[in-house]
Order: structure tokens, then C-alpha cells, then sequence
């Protein structure tokens, strides 16, 4: 078979949606069907031709799992020190896809770390604007959170009975109002049944 009929076989095999495509990597990522025929048909150089039922077929086979990886991942396994120095017989097509696949497990691994690398990145953005945000807590919330406690305390005196004289001395303006340093605290502490007047 001429490189002219191998090459047309091989890019039938490579386009079509059969059995023999691998899922696609990024266009940049793909060696051309050339340099996969060109390496099939040297990887199937270092075995006996006798050892492929049809060569023909093999090779093309071959050509459509190579053109799926980078050029470089390509010339490494079908290189003689790539998976034709690991094994005496002719490899399969299944042997030949998952040696590529460990060339390329350092990518698919440094891919994951720059992923994690940029997730963590974010998380540490994102905590930064909420600590400021924590800083510069709203005038306006504080008011009507500190509102709200002086109301409800209140309405716990008049319930109980009982008058306590911080509460007259801050009605008389002599305590200070509560600072946004406490106002979070104030929130939660408004935020349980106890303090807000609510049963449990």
C-alpha cells in the first residue's frame, strides 16, 4: 500500500465517529495525521509485519490513536524507546493509547495543580474582600442592630419589671453607643430567643 493510501485511510479513520476515536483534546494539543502516519508506520517498523493480521488496517488504526495526542507524546511512544523498547510482541491498539496516555500524565497532573494553584488563588481573594468588607462594617447596620437590642432589653425590663440603670444612663446619653468593633456580636446575640423577648 503507497503513504498516499495509508494517508487517505488514515484520515477516513481519523474524522469518522467509529469505534477507533479517542475523546478530542484541544486543537493545539493534536499532532497532524500525517506525523501519526508517519509514526505508526515507524512503531509498526520495529515489529515483525507478520505479527498484524493486516498491517494496512493497523497502521491506520494506529495513525487515528496517535493523531489524537501532541507531537511530541508521538514521537516518544513510537519511538524505539518508547513502547516498542517495553514489549517484544506488536502492541495493540489499547496498549499504544494507554502508553500515551502515562507520557502524558505529567500535563493532565501539572494541568490539576495550575487548577488547584487558581481555585485556591480565588478562595484567598475572596476571604480578602470579605475580611475588609468584616472592617468596614456598615454605619446604617449598626444603628438599627444596636436599636433593636436597646429595644428589646427594654421591652425585657417593662416585662420583668425591672429597670436597670445602664439603661437610664444610656437613655440619658451618659454610656457610649456600641461601637462597629461589637455590632457582629450584637447581631447574634439579638439572634437568639433569649435576648430578642421570643420563647424558645
Amino acid at each position: 500500500m503507497t503513504n498516499q493510501s495509508i494517508g487517505q485511510l488514515t484520515g477516513s479513520l481519523i474524522g469518522s465517529k467509529g469505534s477507533l476515536t479517542m475523546p478530542a483534546r484541544p486543537a493545539g494539543l493534536q499532532c497532524s495525521p500525517s506525523v501519526a502516519s508517519d509514526a505508526a508506520r515507524q512503531l509498526l517498523g520495529f515489529f515483525r509485519k507478520g505479527d498484524a493480521e493486516d498491517p494496512d488496517t493497523y497502521v491506520a488504526g494506529l495513525a487515528a490513536v496517535l493523531a489524537k495526542y501532541p507531537p511530541d507524546v508521538v514521537r516518544a511512544v513510537a519511538g524505539p524507546y518508547g513502547i516498542a523498547g517495553k514489549t517484544k510482541f506488536l502492541p495493540t491498539l489499547s496498549e499504544v493509547r494507554d502508553a500515551c496516555e502515562e507520557a502524558m500524565r505529567p500535563r493532565y497532573e501539572a494541568a490539576a495543580r495550575e487548577a488547584e494553584r487558581k481555585r485556591i488563588e480565588a478562595q484567598l481573594e475572596e476571604r480578602r474582600k470579605w475580611q475588609e468588607g468584616q472592617k468596614l462594617a456598615d454605619p446604617q447596620r449598626i444603628k438599627r442592630v444596636r436599636d433593636k437590642f436597646d429595644a428589646d432589653m427594654v421591652a425585657i425590663d417593662i416585662a420583668t419589671g425591672y429597670r436597670k440603670p445602664r439603661w437610664e444612663a444610656r437613655e440619658a446619653g451618659t454610656i457610649p453607643p456600641i461601637g462597629p468593633e461589637h455590632a457582629d456580636d450584637l447581631a447574634r446575640l439579638m439572634a437568639t430567643p433569649s435576648m430578642s423577648g421570643r420563647s424558645a
